[in-house]
């Protein structure tokens, strides 16, 4: 047979020449061969690390990067595979003719994980491009392929990794670093803040530590703000959680809150009895008599004529002037 071709027949063809058969009209018979060919099959095998994949599948993708390298066959370019198993491609169909009159040729193959839209929350995916290369060779009797990988006892070992983080919120008095105990937080895996993951109570210094949460994006809102302080922002606050961010080690975020304020202004009059009116002016002064008491912010005296009145600038008190009580009383005269 011709090179790289089987003989398809070994038996005899009985023929009786006639004077029919000249020169120009001779006896014909077709003997065709074979070309010969021999199959690859590609696999790929799935682990997960520090999680258990239960029925999630993985899906791989086969692509041939050579120009005119066979393709498996009926099409099967894609392999769903599960946590622990191996799966092979459609069969490679290698010909003698893929050698292009060469006596040996190489043939690279990629194998790629397919990464979903809606990913496994904490999974890093395998983003490796696996590539594998398929020999094919001719020794003048035999058409020989071989991969370098991705055979049934070797398969391309593709990983997944589980990882995980924790979030720790703080809470402080805007413009200090004074922790503030009771503020609630809530947090969500999703930007539209539906998806709720976790809720944090910060404690006496203000700080307060998520679970373990699947490493990935989160949104952080404060809820409730701690008592006479006004609530933050309800904008959400994005953070991603990465497998840095240990227990000792979490992604820290910070939130300020000011505190509830109330304003209160005093007034003064002035009265002559028994007296004829007057153009004099009086002179009134504000002093504190409880110590740290408010006191006007643009001075603490006013001038007023008889009947006329005049206010002081107003004083301005905090929650933390109740000094932890519900109520404080504070004198001026």
């Amino acid at each position: 047979a011709p090179e790289g071709f089987w003989i398809d027949r070994t038996e005899a063809e009985k023929i009786t020449l006639t004077k029919d058969h000249t020169s120009v009209a001779p006896y014909g018979s077709i003997w065709p061969d074979t070309e010969m060919t021999v199959p690859v099959t590609l696999w790929v095998e799935k682990e997960l690390k520090n999680m258990d994949g239960g029925s999630n599948v993985f899906v791989y993708l086969l692509t041939a990067k050579t120009a005119g390298a066979p393709t498996p066959e009926g099409g099967k370019s894609v392999a769903t595979v599960r946590d622990g198993q191996s799966v092979s491609f459609g069969e490679l169909t290698f010909a003698y003719s893929d050698l292009a009159g060469a006596a040996e040729k190489e043939f690279v193959y990629e194998i790629t994980e397919s990464i979903p839209a809606n990913k496994l929350l904490g999974v890093r995916y395998d983003t490796e491009k696996h590539t594998v290369r398929v020999k094919l060779a001719w020794d003048g009797k035999a058409l020989t392929a071989t991969a370098d990988q991705g055979t049934e006892t070797a398969p391309v070992h593709s990983v997944n990794v589980y990882e995980s983080g924790y979030i720790r919120v703080q809470k402080v008095k805007k413009g200090t670093d004074t922790g503030l105990e009771g503020a609630v937080f809530k947090v969500y895996s999703d930007e539209a803040c539906q998806t709720e993951v976790d809720t944090l109570t910060s404690g006496q210094d203000g700080t307060a530590l998520s679970k373990e949460l699947p490493a990935g994006p989160y949104w952080i809102k404060e809820v409730t703000a701690p008592k006479g302080f006004n609530l933050d922002s309800t904008d959400p606050v994005p953070v991603t959680v990465t497998a840095a961010h240990t227990a000792s080690a979490p992604i820290p975020v910070t939130f300020a809150n000011t505190e509830k304020t109330a304003d209160l202004t005093l007034w003064a009059k002035k009265t002559l009895k028994n007296l004829p009116s007057s153009t004099e002016e009086f002179t009134f002064s504000l002093t504190p008599v409880t110590d740290g008491a408010p006191m006007p912010a643009s001075g603490t005296t006013v001038t007023v004529r008889t009947g006329e009145t005049a206010t002081f600038s107003a004083l301005h008190y905090t929650y933390s002037d109740l000094k932890g009580q519900d109520q404080q009383t504070a004198k001026v005269d």
